[in-house]
Protein backbone atom coordinates (compact mmCIF):
# COMPACT_ATOMS: atom_id res chain seq x y z
CA UNK A 1 0.00 0.00 0.00
CA UNK A 2 1.27 3.73 -1.22
CA UNK A 3 0.99 5.99 1.52
CA UNK A 4 2.96 8.72 0.67
CA UNK A 5 1.08 11.38 -1.04
CA UNK A 6 1.34 13.42 -4.58
CA UNK A 7 1.34 16.67 -2.57
CA UNK A 8 4.08 15.41 0.05
CA UNK A 9 6.17 14.35 -2.43
CA UNK A 10 5.98 17.95 -4.13
CA UNK A 11 6.84 19.92 -0.63
CA UNK A 12 9.67 17.65 -0.43
CA UNK A 13 10.76 18.68 -3.73
CA UNK A 14 10.43 22.54 -3.19
CA UNK A 15 12.10 22.25 0.47
CA UNK A 16 13.91 18.98 0.98
CA UNK A 17 15.67 20.04 3.94
CA UNK A 18 12.63 21.31 5.60
CA UNK A 19 10.38 18.94 4.71
CA UNK A 20 12.47 15.50 4.54
CA UNK A 21 10.82 12.37 4.03
CA UNK A 22 9.98 9.35 6.67
CA UNK A 23 11.98 5.97 6.00
CA UNK A 24 8.45 4.63 5.30
CA UNK A 25 8.11 7.74 2.57
CA UNK A 26 11.19 6.88 1.31
CA UNK A 27 10.60 3.28 0.98
CA UNK A 28 7.52 3.86 -0.88
CA UNK A 29 9.16 6.43 -3.28
CA UNK A 30 11.27 3.86 -4.28
CA UNK A 31 8.71 1.30 -4.54
CA UNK A 32 7.05 3.85 -6.94
CA UNK A 33 10.37 4.48 -9.33
CA UNK A 34 11.01 1.10 -9.39
CA UNK A 35 7.17 -0.21 -10.36
CA UNK A 36 7.32 2.80 -13.14
CA UNK A 37 10.79 1.79 -14.76
CA UNK A 38 9.87 -1.72 -15.07
CA UNK A 39 6.55 -0.32 -16.80
CA UNK A 40 6.07 -1.90 -19.88
CA UNK A 41 4.47 -0.32 -23.02
CA UNK A 42 0.63 -1.37 -23.91
CA UNK A 43 0.76 -0.16 -27.33
CA UNK A 44 2.83 2.17 -29.65
CA UNK A 45 0.71 5.21 -31.09
CA UNK A 46 1.73 6.71 -34.28
CA UNK A 47 2.93 10.54 -34.04
CA UNK A 48 1.13 11.31 -36.78
CA UNK A 49 -2.17 9.67 -37.10
CA UNK A 50 -2.78 8.45 -33.14
CA UNK A 51 -3.72 5.37 -33.61
CA UNK A 52 -2.16 2.97 -30.81
CA UNK A 53 -1.34 -0.26 -32.31
CA UNK A 54 0.42 -3.84 -30.68
CA UNK A 55 3.58 -4.58 -31.61
CA UNK A 56 1.70 -7.86 -33.28
CA UNK A 57 -0.01 -5.48 -35.24
CA UNK A 58 2.70 -3.20 -35.96
CA UNK A 59 5.99 -5.54 -35.59
CA UNK A 60 8.85 -3.15 -35.00
CA UNK A 61 6.90 -0.38 -33.26
CA UNK A 62 9.22 -0.15 -30.21
CA UNK A 63 12.46 0.43 -32.26
CA UNK A 64 10.62 2.92 -35.15
CA UNK A 65 10.64 5.91 -32.46
CA UNK A 66 10.82 8.24 -35.09
CA UNK A 67 7.22 7.31 -36.15
CA UNK A 68 6.01 5.51 -32.93
CA UNK A 69 6.08 6.81 -28.86
CA UNK A 70 4.94 3.98 -26.37
CA UNK A 71 1.89 4.15 -24.50
CA UNK A 72 1.86 2.76 -20.79
CA UNK A 73 -1.48 2.15 -18.70
CA UNK A 74 -2.28 4.39 -16.03
CA UNK A 75 -0.82 3.71 -12.42
CA UNK A 76 -3.41 2.35 -9.95
CA UNK A 77 -4.90 4.79 -7.90
CA UNK A 78 -3.64 4.33 -3.80
CA UNK A 79 -5.50 2.19 -2.09
CA UNK A 80 -7.06 3.68 1.56
CA UNK A 81 -7.99 0.56 3.76
CA UNK A 82 -11.28 -0.01 5.36
CA UNK A 83 -11.42 2.10 8.54
CA UNK A 84 -9.70 5.06 6.70
CA UNK A 85 -10.17 8.58 5.60
CA UNK A 86 -8.62 11.01 2.75
CA UNK A 87 -8.13 14.07 4.99
CA UNK A 88 -6.63 17.45 3.70
CA UNK A 89 -3.16 18.31 4.67
CA UNK A 90 -4.46 21.60 6.50
CA UNK A 91 -7.64 21.38 7.95
CA UNK A 92 -10.63 22.81 6.57
CA UNK A 93 -12.45 25.79 8.15
CA UNK A 94 -15.54 22.69 8.69
CA UNK A 95 -13.28 20.60 10.60
CA UNK A 96 -12.22 23.76 12.84
CA UNK A 97 -15.63 24.69 13.90
CA UNK A 98 -17.01 20.82 13.93
CA UNK A 99 -14.18 20.58 16.52
CA UNK A 100 -14.86 24.22 18.24
CA UNK A 101 -18.77 22.72 18.73
CA UNK A 102 -17.55 19.45 20.79
CA UNK A 103 -18.88 19.49 24.64
CA UNK A 104 -15.40 18.77 25.85
CA UNK A 105 -13.31 21.47 24.33
CA UNK A 106 -12.35 24.30 26.57
CA UNK A 107 -10.56 27.28 24.85
CA UNK A 108 -10.14 31.15 26.19
CA UNK A 109 -10.60 32.74 22.27
CA UNK A 110 -11.34 31.22 19.05
CA UNK A 111 -7.30 32.53 17.47
CA UNK A 112 -5.81 30.57 20.30
CA UNK A 113 -8.20 27.41 19.68
CA UNK A 114 -7.69 27.96 15.82
CA UNK A 115 -4.10 27.55 16.28
CA UNK A 116 -3.67 24.60 19.08
CA UNK A 117 -5.93 22.78 16.87
CA UNK A 118 -3.73 23.25 14.01
CA UNK A 119 -1.05 21.97 16.10
CA UNK A 120 -2.70 19.04 16.94
CA UNK A 121 -3.84 18.04 13.40
CA UNK A 122 -0.49 18.66 11.81
CA UNK A 123 1.04 16.46 14.69
CA UNK A 124 -1.91 13.86 13.98
CA UNK A 125 -0.61 13.56 10.08
CA UNK A 126 3.00 13.64 11.11
CA UNK A 127 2.08 9.66 13.30
CA UNK A 128 0.44 7.99 11.34
CA UNK A 129 -0.13 3.57 11.64
CA UNK A 130 3.33 2.10 10.44
CA UNK A 131 2.53 -0.90 8.37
Amino acid sequence: MTTITKERIELFIKNPLENGLTRGEQMDLARIALASLEAEPIGYMNRFTGRVFSLDEQPGADTDTDVYEPVYAAPPAPVVPDGYALVPVEPTDEMIAAAMNCEDVMFNSDESFCVQFGNIYEAMLAAPPQQ
